[in-house]
């Protein structure tokens, strides 16, 4: 598919974590997106900025190709745009690799024995088999899975310069998956860098707190650690963390062979000469801004949670994961949202505002791109309520842009006093029409239940305190794309 605006530049969003105003907020160029989806949003943004002459008839039938990229779910794969089809037969080609891997592995065993000849032959064969699974990895069709396989053969390969490599670039462009920090700190150890891959591991256990085998390699890497690094600040949060966990005398790594990989929705083993087969063909990250209604609860976006593999809160620019709830008038004016709850932490919730805004008010409107890939942090815009009637509703001067999640409203006091919705439907103009819901139409939004998400008992550690109106929460989805 030709890209004629590839060049093209657009504002997206501020500094991970943060909540700016979009002066602040870095470019993202059209040649670094993978979803048809986000490069016909960013083009509708354009267009909302051109004239009704000039180039927008060229823009809207770039638009129009990308709604049909999108309706045949393509996906580019530098520099091509792939289809189902070609994923699945890269799919295919990937096991096929991976059984011939398991042939050769099984004809080293045979071959195992007490003689030098019966050795070498061994030894050939487990090179063989070595080189046709980093083969494998490298073959991949998704960038990101590609480069966590051929981490994954490099240590098998005991390449641990180029698995230090391969897992760094995972973390790099997803640090919210635990098996990237996982392997990143495997390959740390084994190039005597233990301190760094101790907060390789620290991160891993902060993403997957209820796996031993993550507290189980922490420790690993903590007790390799040389004496004289025992002080440093990494050391130190590590040591911290693992004293939260109780009874950590019967909390062993598990009993099974191989490497437990926590990859999104589910761990996976593998053994030696294997990979890691997960049940999707790449990642797919939603995002949407998330405001506190109640000390342990946050609203947010359904779509961006509804399904997803791990749902992920962005707390002091950490990722924790989080527990998604429905919320009973979960769908209001258009408007579906759910609940989050992130279990040991307590938010400072805002005041829910019950009646409707007054015209001409001030607000601030909190936004954030429904897909990661576009900008991955909150934008906060002043705006003001043009006109708040029973018939047409509240308008604002300040709507959100195409490809954004929902979002919130937010009065000169802080109140919430309102939901817009989505605007992330790729057939619709614009994304979709601007709905604003005020939240004087909506109940239940602070109901919290409480329920645990751990095996560790959080009721008996105080919570910590997180101050701040809005929260970044991403959804991580596994995408299947069979034709």
């Amino acid at each position: 598919m030709k890209i004629m605006t590839a060049g093209l530049l657009l504002l997206a969003a501020v500094a991970a974590g943060q909540v700016a105003s979009p002066a602040t907020s870095p470019r993202v160029s059209l040649d670094d997106l993978t979803l048809p989806q986000s490069m016909a949003f960013m083009l509708m943004r354009n267009l909302s900025t051109r004239p009704a002459a000039g180039d927008s008839h060229r823009i809207r039938r770039e638009i129009e190709q990308w709604r049909i990229a999108a309706h045949d779910r393509k996906r580019k794969v530098t520099p091509r745009w792939l289809d189902p089809g070609d994923f699945a037969n890269r799919r295919r080609s990937f096991l096929l690799a991976l059984e011939e891997v398991a042939e050769l592995a099984s004809q080293a065993r045979r071959n195992r024995g007490d003689e030098p000849q019966e050795q070498k032959q061994a030894e050939r064969l487990r090179a063989q088999a070595r080189a046709k699974l980093m083969q494998a990895g490298r073959d991949y069709a998704d960038p990101l899975l590609r480069q966590f396989f051929m981490g994954a053969a490099a240590l098998q390969s005991q390449d641990y310069r180029q698995a230090e490599q391969m897992f760094l670039r995972c973390r790099r462009e997803a640090p919210y998956v635990a098996a990237f920090c996982q392997g990143h700190g495997r390959a740390l150890l084994e190039v005597a860098r233990e301190l760094e891959a101790v907060g390789a591991f620290v991160a891993a256990l902060r993403l997957a707190p209820d796996s031993s085998d993550a507290l189980a390699e922490l420790r690993d890497a903590m007790q390799a650690t040389p004496g004289g690094l025992t002080k440093r600040e990494q050391y130190l949060d590590a040591l911290e963390l693992t004293r939260r966990y109780e009874d950590e005398r019967r909390r062993r790594r598990s009993s099974r062979r191989g490497t437990v990989w926590r990859l999104p929705g589910k761990e996976l083993r593998s053994d030696e000469l294997e990979l890691p087969v997960p049940s999707y063909d790449r990642l797919l990250t939603r995002q949407a801004p998330a405001v506190p209604v109640s000390p342990d609860a946050l609203i947010v976006d359904a779509e961006t949670v509804t399904g997803a593999l791990e749902v992920l809160v962005l707390i002091d620019g950490r990722y924790v994961p989080g527990e998604v709830k429905r919320l009973r008038d979960a769908d209001v004016m258009s408007v579906e949202l759910a609940q989050v709850r992130v279990a040991g932490y307590e938010f400072a919730p805002l005041a829910v505002c019950d009646e409707a805004p007054a015209p001409d008010s001030e607000v601030t409107v909190l936004a954030a791109n429904a897909y990661a890939e576009m900008g991955g942090q909150v934008r906060r815009s002043p705006a003001r309520v043009e006109s708040a009637d029973e018939g047409e509703g509240v308008k604002l001067s300040a709507a959100l842009a195409a490809g954004e999640a929902v979002g919130f409203a937010l009065d000169a006091e802080g109140r919430l006093i309102g939901v817009l919705a989505s605007k992330s439907d790729v057939m619709a103009e614009d994304g979709g029409p601007d709905v604003f819901a005020p939240t004087a139409e909506m109940e239940h939004l602070g109901e919290s239940r409480s329920s645990r998400s751990s095996r560790r008992d959080e009721d008996e550690l105080p919570p910590t305190r997180v101050e701040g109106q809005c929260f970044l929460v991403l959804g991580v989805f596994g995408e299947v794309l069979d034709p």
